[in-house]
């Protein structure tokens, strides 16, 4: 027998509060939190995720949408120090293009694109860095929040864009409000740059080499670049059944 999207729903909202109700009892009888803090805060967000935003617990392409944007997340996680796996941030955005191509043209896609790229982009920012509130709680917190919702800003930007002008400057763009926005992020009161992706690779030195002349921002369109190339390989190749020939792979990128 199936269970009901409504089974799910309230079964995760249950087990996400005890994970919740766990982590703060063990927080507020320990002097070291050491990893609690993790799952309260997962806890508390898939808790909150099961309270108000029901149409992702639904079957379907919702549901879908919401899987996409959780591996975008687990995988900018897994390519970032101190997981051993960087290499995989080469397709941890393609989970999210996939998302935003699947949404362009449709009723509110700014809105729906918004939350999806938030939902991603907080579970990287609470899985690399929740040892923040170790040190001081609410800041914690909120470093975790507000970080994740400036990241939203490029990627929206990249999609109003692109559906003002169309596919000209599609890629150039997106490239280009990233990069705007970790160089901002590097220079304003609020800075926070340890989740700039270029910094993943602070564990691979052989292979970034070349940062001597291109700073950190040389890994991040590294990183961009290979997304880019890998997702627009991959939709081409659902469009055609077919690799595109190797002289055809750079027009591809444009």
């Amino acid at each position: 027998m199936a269970i009901s999207s409504q089974t799910i729903r309230w079964t995760t909202g249950i087990l996400s509060l005890l994970a919740v109700a766990l982590a703060g009892w063990k927080m507020m009888n320990s002097p070291l939190w050491g990893y609690w803090p993790l799952p309260l805060l997962l806890g508390a967000w898939l808790f909150l995720l099961a309270l108000i935003v029901p149409r992702i617990w639904k079957t379907g392409q919702p549901n879908w949408h919401f899987h996409l944007a959780t591996g975008t997340g687990i995988l900018l996680w897994l390519g970032f120090p101190d997981m051993p796996f960087a290499p995989l941030l080469f397709i941890a955005f393609i989970p999210l293009l996939w998302i935003e191509e699947a949404l362009i043209g449709t009723a509110r896609s700014g809105r729906t694109l918004a939350f999806y790229t938030f939902h991603a982009f907080f579970l990287w920012n609470v899985l690399s860095t929740f040892w923040v509130t170790n040190t001081a709680f609410f800041a914690g917190i909120f470093a975790n929040v507000v970080n994740a919702g400036l990241m939203v800003i490029p990627i929206l930007g990249y999609h109003l864009l692109r559906r003002t002008i169309g596919d000209r400057f599609r890629w150039m763009s997106l490239i280009a409000f990233w990069m705007m926005f970790e160089w901002t992020h590097l220079h304003w009161d609020l800075t926070w740059p340890f989740l700039s992706l270029g910094n993943a690779w602070a564990e691979w030195p052989a292979c970034i080499q070349w940062y001597s002349y291109t700073g950190g921002f040389g890994g991040t369109l590294w990183i961009l670049l290979g997304n880019v190339l890998i997702f627009s390989l991959f939709h081409q190749f659902r469009l055609s059944k077919r690799m595109p020939a190797l002289k055809q792979w750079l027009p591809l990128a444009s």
